[in-house]
């Protein structure tokens, strides 16, 4: 967990949508289609290591998630194999 110090509009309630690459806990739980609690237990610190990498700052203890560490996490954890192409029938 990395420990920045944003700008007070990074942090305030009305920013709830940071941007495309920036989210706040609500917007990154749609994005992986997981419930808010389930990240906010992630995030606890014997947890840390289940879920996506998060930044906390240190102005007021918001959390922040980027959208490439949110697709990096998700690619880490995908499960199967590859579509396997169709054999053409003799």
């Amino acid at each position: 967990m990395a420990e920045i110090k944003f700008p007070n509009e990074f942090c305030s309630q009305r920013s709830a949508e940071l941007s495309q690459d920036n989210m706040r806990p609500k917007s990154a739980a749609k994005y992986l289609d997981v419930s808010e609690p389930t990240l906010a237990r992630w995030r606890q610190p014997h947890n840390q290591d289940i879920g996506p990498p998060f930044i906390r700052a240190k102005s007021g203890g918001c959390v922040i998630y980027r959208r490439k560490d949110l697709d990096a996490w998700l690619e880490q954890h995908r499960v199967g194999s590859r579509c396997k192409e169709e054999k053409p029938a003799s």
